[in-house]
């Protein structure tokens, strides 16, 4: 329906992905200032979502390139040439082994982690640069913080005066085809009964999960189904505690400095099937819970091991400051160099 020019509006607003959000490409776009732009994200659909956010910050329509896997654009002396040419393809288009391998430069949060990562991607470690993630520079503006609250706490004001306690676990399976969550390793009755006076409880799960637990989330006044906010950073800022298991957001929410519970009753059949680039006790900068007594009392205790926080931080995060964004531009993008920074 996309590829006829329909405007398509997506009523249940359930797609979310971990993807830039439209601010952010924007945001590229006027700092690149490209003559050409071709999104690549998800389906037909999602690049024509993608293009209107290219022409609201100031693109070209014409030079805004919508394909199909196969087709085919090319430049000569600089100019586009679109001929219409297709090539077959398959569902593998890039060879897994070589993907990663091909990257001129790749950036990281921390020096510690550029082995890991030249390791993980088969580059040269001079092509990990430690300069930060861009994504994260947000967490330091006062202004960002204090609008998107206030945007939150407008749209859902149910919000307001409770405490905040925010479900972000990621998917058990090997893939998006796959994925899901045993639901029936948390108590949610207990969870209820026990702090349904003073807190709401928000649900975020992965986007590859579909299916979602056996709540009556339009008519319960405790939880809440958020899947469908694309920003999970966003939420980050009105949550008091994180309940997560081996998700990657728990690199964002050290950047808050408040509790997060690592709920993990299933830890042996993970670390088997999918394992860690690290020990887990060196990712858990909070509480450990293996069953739902220990859930409850961990909620209810509700404190940050600063300690062991900062340790996990300047290891992961350290090279993040609030001036990423400005480093990526400067050192990688108009070619500024320093003897001080890989």
């Amino acid at each position: 329906i996309a590829r006829t020019g329909s405007n398509l509006i997506d009523i249940s607003n359930k797609y979310a992905s971990h993807h830039a959000s439209s601010e952010d490409l924007m945001m590229m776009i006027n700092l690149l200032n490209p003559k050409y732009y071709m999104p690549v994200n998800g389906e037909y659909r999602h690049e024509i979502a993608n293009k209107k956010a290219a022409i609201t910050a100031g693109m070209k329509e014409e030079n805004i390139l919508c394909k199909l896997n196969g087709e085919v654009v090319y430049f000569k002396n600089g100019k586009l040439v679109d001929d219409n040419i297709k090539i077959p393809t398959d569902e593998l288009l890039i060879d897994g082994d070589l993907t990663h391998k091909n990257y001129t430069d790749t950036i990281v949060s921390s020096e510690n982690i550029r082995g890991n990562y030249a390791e993980a991607f088969g580059i040269d470690i001079e092509k990990v640069h430690p300069y930060g993630v861009p994504r994260t520079d947000i967490f330091f503006s006062e202004e960002y913080k204090k609008n998107i609250r206030s945007t939150l706490y407008k749209k859902y004001p149910q919000f307001k005066n409770k405490k905040v306690i925010l479900f972000a676990p990621t998917f058990r399976g090997q893939g998006q085809k796959s994925a899901y969550y045993d639901y029936s390793l948390i108590d949610f009755d207990l969870i209820k009964k026990n702090f349904s006076k003073d807190y709401v409880f928000l649900v975020k799960m992965h986007p590859f999960i579909k299916e979602m637990p056996d709540i009556d989330f339009e008519n319960d006044d405790f939880y809440f189904d958020l899947s469908s906010e694309r920003e999970i950073n966003d939420l980050l800022f009105i949550t008091d505690i994180l309940i997560t298991d081996y998700s990657s957001v728990i690199f964002e929410y050290s950047f808050f400095n408040k509790p997060v519970i690592f709920y993990t009753p299933d830890y042996k059949d993970y670390d088997g099937s999918r394992g860690f680039y690290y020990p887990f006790s060196k990712y858990t900068y909070g509480d450990v819970a293996k069953n739902n007594k220990e859930l409850i009392n961990s909620i209810k205790k509700g404190k940050v091991d600063k300690k062991k926080l900062k340790e996990f931080f300047d290891y992961f995060c350290g090279a993040c400051d609030g001036k990423s964004t400005e480093r990526v531009v400067k050192k990688l993008i108009t070619g500024e160099k320093d003897d001080n920074t890989n």
